[in-house]
């Protein structure tokens, strides 16, 4: 995933490194050594099958809520929703959903500061939601945000980006136009500008945001082109791709 650990007699015991995205690779070789053989294998995600439902006026975010490490800012989506809010059509909502680990008092009470922050907003909250509503809920929107990395740098903040993005390959397949920070695996999922937007702030999120909401035909291009492109990342590709390097290693 991310090359956490630090260099160590420990790699010679290895012969491939397989990283999920060529983010990943890049600093694998950076931190562990260029000399290293490295191929990049894409997690693949599987399809979201249509759910016959209509298209809603929502902007899904998934992500676990966890506020020490790896964080998914879904407080920052909460202030970008904010403000642009008044200029969206009306009807549109947020919707956060993800896991959490409520058994450490530290992420129960920064929920609640943010269940707080949303109170009188039209933001909902799906917690621990099972796959089939997580399908639905894909299957639905009309947006997905993605902000894991937002406010960090590369290559202070190589850690805290988006290693892949699974979630943001299953919105594109089902339909939501991703809008995602421009750094880690994103860049390498998404077309800018064609199956959905890299963002490098929050003025930028807004503005992509308010594009596609204005705009139904421009909307429905990016889905039809976005369904498409998630195909790059599904099964038949993953697997060819490891059977591939399985060959190569036991050749």
């Amino acid at each position: 995933m991310f090359p956490f650990q630090d260099p160590g007699e420990w790699l010679s015991s290895y012969h491939w490194f397989v990283c999920i995205s060529s983010y990943t690779e890049a600093y694998t070789r950076l931190r562990w050594g260029r000399d290293l053989r490295t191929e990049v294998v894409f997690p693949c995600a599987d399809p979201v099958p249509e759910s016959g439902l209509p298209r809603e006026r929502t902007i899904l975010s998934l992500g676990r809520f966890n506020w020490a490490g790896h964080t998914k800012n879904q407080g920052v989506l909460v202030d970008a929703f904010a403000d642009c809010l008044s200029s969206l059509p009306r009807g549109w909502r947020l919707v956060l959903a993800g896991k959490i680990n409520d058994e450490q008092s530290a992420n129960r009470e920064e929920m609640e500061k943010l269940r707080e922050r949303c109170s009188g907003l039209p933001i909902a909250f799906e917690v621990n939601v099972s796959g089939a509503r997580k399908r639905e809920l894909l299957s639905t929107a009309s947006l997905y945000w993605h902000a894991t990395g937002v406010g960090g740098s590369e290559p202070a903040d190589a850690a805290r980006m988006e290693h892949f993005g699974i979630a943001v390959v299953e919105a594109m397949g089902s339909g939501a136009i991703p809008l995602a920070f421009a750094r880690g695996g994103p860049r390498e999922i998404i077309a800018h500008a064609r199956t959905g937007f890299l963002y490098r702030n929050l003025v930028e999120l807004k503005t992509f945001t308010l594009c596609l909401a204005a705009d139904p035909a421009l909307a429905e291009r990016f889905r039809a082109a976005g369904h498409e492109r998630a195909r790059l990342f599904g099964r038949p590709g993953h697997d060819q791709r490891m059977a591939r390097i399985i060959r190569e290693v036991t050749a």
